[in-house]
């Protein structure tokens, strides 16, 4: 290594201030717009158990819960269930990813204390209104 200088350097150290500046500032924005999107759920999900008498959840932190939960099922399960379910989601144009959504949140459901679905027919309704939700402040945030 060079007189002064550490054998290995990260490359955040390379670059100049403005551009790390960015990278946080790209980081922080990111992270307030999926707290953002998790807490409007998380209110999607209170407004629907207000209004559906078959999905209950009983107050704001299974809600929120839920919310995370939720996303992080999107996330990682629901690509292994699209290409899984790709045939018959390419012969139902593409309708089927209805199902996996409410088989998703019917799931969610099952597992998490204080969020309950009653029936499959309550999750499908229940995971269009979170998926137009979800859609709309991921196009507005």
């Amino acid at each position: 290594a060079a007189k002064g200088r550490p054998a290995f350097t990260a490359g955040v150290f390379r670059q100049p201030a403005s551009q790390i500046f960015l990278l946080l500032y790209n980081y922080q924005t990111n992270l307030m717009k999926t707290i953002t999107r998790v807490l409007l759920i998380a209110l999607t999900l209170l407004i629907l158990s207000a209004y559906v008498p078959g999905i209950e959840v009983a107050g704001f932190y299974p809600a929120t819960l839920t919310a995370i939960i939720l996303g992080l099922l999107n996330l990682f399960i629901r690509p292994i269930l699209v290409i899984l379910t790709l045939p018959i989601t390419l012969l139902t144009f593409g309708l089927f990813s209805i199902v996996i959504n409410a088989a998703l949140f019917y799931f969610a459901a099952s597992f998490i204390q204080g969020f309950t679905v009653a029936s499959f027919a309550h999750a499908v309704l229940g995971s269009l209104v979170v998926s137009v939700v979800g859609n709309f402040g991921r196009r507005v945030i």
